[in-house]
């Protein structure tokens, strides 16, 4: 982090532990996160551990990304966590995403909008929900050798996509059927 910290000065940076911590090197590791002004930490415990995060006074918002699937979750996640990452792939798709969000927001929490993978097709969805999110991570197409037509655009940090991502492709005409009886071949004995 320093060595970023040092070639970027103007850089935002988090850190995503994707529950490879213990509290104990949470706690270790928070004077270096605030050294390099670190604006977020991304689940940090397991989310198996996380009640641990309970009261823990982190001077830097963490994020709940496993501990966070659907929106049953959130009673708990608000109580450990400052940030809520919703992901379309765990909690149910874009509706339940969108409910999620509001919730969220509800309980005091920010808002974070990421995905699990995918090309451009996939994070469509998951770029609409994040028009109400504080933070996006949606750059899992820029990690696959090819993309989807219409693709993303990415730029200076942001993440765009054009009109005609949003118009339902032309319907294609069904094929004519034929009816009429075929003879069907069975293998040789």
């Amino acid at each position: 982090m320093a060595a970023v910290r040092r070639e970027r000065p103007d850089a935002r940076l988090s850190v995503d532990a994707n529950e490879g911590w213990t509290l104990r090197h949470f706690d270790r590791m928070l004077g270096v996160l605030v050294a390099n002004r670190v604006e977020l930490v991304e689940q940090p415990l397991p989310a198996a551990c996380d009640a641990e995060l309970e009261g823990c006074g982190s001077p830097i918002p963490i994020a709940a990304d496993e501990s966070l699937q659907t929106i049953e979750d959130l009673e708990h996640v608000a109580q450990r966590y400052q940030v809520a990452n919703i992901k379309l792939d765990k909690c149910g798709g874009l509706t339940a995403a969108l409910m999620l969000l509001n919730e969220a927001r509800h309980r005091g929490l920010r808002v974070m909008v990421g995905c699990m993978g995918g090309r451009s097709r996939a994070i469509l969805p998951a770029f609409i929900a994040a028009q109400g999110a504080d933070l996006v991570d949606l750059d899992a197409p820029l990690l696959m050798a090819c993309d989807t037509e219409i693709a993303a655009t990415y730029s200076d940090g942001f993440v765009d996509f054009p009109a005609a991502a949003f118009v339902p492709p032309p319907r294609e005409e069904a094929s004519p059927v034929n009816a009429s009886a075929s003879e069907v071949r069975h293998a040789a004995s």
